[in-house]
């Protein structure tokens, strides 16, 4: 068969590029579209033996909707003859859906994150619009029993993680001393990481906190801090786009002023959380919102996992590999930071971060959520076909 995936990210998306490996692995003609095939995607992906096609019409905004643009879409999308189109982001669903309106393929939206679906008025369209799917492919049991209340059928339905190359995140960094040297953090510490994006507040949406849940992070540490005089947290992130470089500065001075002096480093600049999950005894996720995050990516490393009960999140540990606190709650966040670095003082964390490895190599080894996803596909158009 033919596959077309359709993404409107040509920096991020990685996923996708396991996906269309192996669909071509099995014989099937694969191509990734999206709008600029020369920055970090389309490279990777070509790196990877991959068909990239850039992508003519564009993918999100007001303008993507006129007819000119959805008439150009569907005529580079019926070029190739694909017999199922996948697509990402619910920006690009929304376009591919009115572009595709009577195709002769099957569709299949796979759903990174559930964030949308907290705004009531993108719930109500979206709730009509899934109609028009073939398959929902969402990225953890939350977000696919989400969909199930909007309607759909739970037949075209799965959740199926995102996945991540398990292997390269237990691959040697060295020296964990001369890591934490390297970025100023003491070598003896009880040393928490949270690697994140800096997004900032979507209003009510997250209860007006930053979407990776900062704010609760800083007000838990404070107090957590000012009781120990061994512990650092390292925030690695960058800010998402202007308004987030500006929710970050704003953070970096409320964290400098309130949390204990020499407790906190900020790094930025870093497009790979390997080396610092390779110098942390715990990672932290207290995100307002999320699928999966950070903890999938720290657990396969090799490190246990603190994390919100945010969307999938939850689904990352287990009892014997982590501590789920309820999100916002920032005394809870701190309560589970006191019961870590007891773990830490007793030795346990490291069995903690092996248990955590397995549980990643069970749930998001990318070869097995890969083959999963085309799994679907191929199901999807055998049934469209039929």
């Amino acid at each position: 068969m033919r596959v077309v995936d359709i993404i409107r990210t040509s920096e991020g998306g990685r996923w996708t590029i396991p996906v269309m490996v192996e669909a071509a692995r099995r014989g099937h003609e694969a191509v990734l579209m999206m709008p600029e095939i020369d920055q970090r995607l389309g490279c990777e992906a070509r790196e990877a033996g991959v068909t990239v096609q850039r992508c003519s019409a564009r993918l999100e905004g007001a303008p993507s909707l006129t007819p000119w643009n959805l008439g150009k879409l569907r005529r580079q999308i019926d070029g190739i003859d694909p017999d199922v189109v996948l697509y990402q982001l619910i920006q690009t669903a929304l376009v591919v859906r009115a572009a595709t309106l009577g195709a002769g393929y099957a569709r299949v939206h796979q759903v990174p994150g559930p964030l949308y679906l907290d705004h009531p008025g993108i719930r109500a369209v979206e709730r009509q619009l899934a109609r028009l799917d073939d398959y929902v492919i969402c990225g953890d049991r939350s977000t696919a029993s989400r969909y199930v209340g909007l309607g759909v059928s739970p037949e075209r339905v799965s959740a199926i993680p995102f996945g991540i190359d398990v292997d390269r995140f237990s691959e040697d960094f060295g020296d964990r001393a001369y890591l934490r040297q390297q970025w100023g953090v003491p070598v003896d510490n009880f040393v928490v990481v949270m690697y994140a994006y800096f997004y900032p507040p979507r209003g009510s949406l997250t209860s007006g906190l930053g979407v990776k849940g900062h704010e609760v992070l800083a007000a838990a540490w404070q107090r957590f801090a000012a009781r120990h005089d061994d512990v650092s947290l390292v925030l690695v992130g960058d800010g998402w786009g202007e308004a987030g470089d500006q929710y970050r500065a704003t953070l970096i001075n409320q964290f400098l002023h309130e949390c204990p002096p020499g407790s906190l480093t900020f790094i930025n600049g870093q497009n790979d959380g390997r080396p610092f999950y390779a110098l942390a005894d715990l990672s932290v996720s207290p995100s307002m919102s999320e699928s999966l995050g950070a903890p999938i990516e720290a657990g396969a490393a090799g490190v246990p996992s603190i994390v919100s009960d945010a969307g999938g999140l939850p689904e990352t540990v287990t009892d014997y590999s982590g501590w789920v606190f309820p999100r916002g709650d920032d005394a809870a966040l701190d309560a589970r930071l006191e019961q870590a670095h007891a773990a830490f003082r007793e030795g346990r964390l490291e069995q903690m971060g092996k248990v955590a490895q397995t549980h990643m190599r069970d749930m998001v080894d990318a070869r097995k959520t890969a083959a999963a996803v085309v799994d679907v596909l191929e199901k999807a158009a055998r049934t469209h076909a039929s």
